[in-house]
Order: C-alpha cells, then structure tokens, then sequence
C-alpha cells in the first residue's frame, strides 16, 4: 500500500520522507493519504450467479441483483441494503415483506447488522444466499 504526503497548500503528493513540499515549498505536516484497501463483496445465489455489491447497493427484484432475484416472489423489490463501514460490511432490512434473516432463518435482521465472509443470509425463509467477501 503506498502512503504518501498531500500538501495543503497546492495538493500536490510527496514522498513520505519530505518535510516541505517540492512543488511549492510549504511545509508538511504528518498527515498522508494512503491507497484504498480494496473489499469486495459477492453475493452467491448459487456459485455460478455471483451478485456483485458496492456500498450502499439495495438487493432486490427491482434493484442489484434482479436478474438472478426477479422471479423470486418472496423477494421484496427493494428487500435489503448493503453497507460498508470502517472496515466491516453491513445489512439492513428494508421493511422487507418476508425478512432477512442472518444465519438461519430464526434470526431476523431488524436493524444494521454485521455480516461476515462465509455467513449465510436468507431473503424471505426460502432464498439462501452466501457472503463471499475478499481484501478484509
């Protein structure tokens, strides 16, 4: 992951080790900005039909996933929300007609959860899907 130093003054990048910068010659200061670590998300319906998931993505019959989700009538058409926050993935029910259930289908997600690499969520009590998450 490369770090570097953003001046303030001009926003240009420098190397870790300047202490002004060598466009403008304003000091810099500690703070750097680093690459991304990149996370992703998949959803898998079956391991062939993976649904690929960005912060904020609603899952649904009418939204991420739909071609694979259309047919699915006890998925609701905005069913539930996908999350990224300080490290970790989320999901929030979206007043979901059948539920989301994390787990097994007596664990209904009512509010933001947590959801983790290999966990099993249920869209309604009959739509399986696992959680596959890489660069965590």
């Amino acid at each position: 992951m490369k770090k570097y130093k953003i001046c303030k003054a001009c926003g240009q990048e420098n190397e870790l080790d300047e202490f002004a910068c060598i466009y403008c010659d304003s000091m810099l200061f500690d703070e750097y900005k680093k690459e991304p670590t990149p996370t992703e998300l998949k959803l898998l319906v079956e391991e062939d039909f993976p649904i690929p998931i960005e912060s904020g993505d609603i899952v649904g019959r009418e939204a991420t996933g739909a071609e694979l989700l259309a047919l699915m009538t006890t998925v609701s058409r905005r069913h539930a929300k996908f999350l990224f926050d300080n490290g970790k993935w989320y999901i929030e029910d979206l007043d979901s007609s059948n539920g989301t259930y994390l787990g097994s289908v007596e664990h209904r997600v009512i509010k933001r959860t947590e959801i983790k690499d290999k966990d099993t969520i249920f869209l309604s009590r009959s739509v399986e899907i696992k959680v596959d998450i890489k660069g965590v």
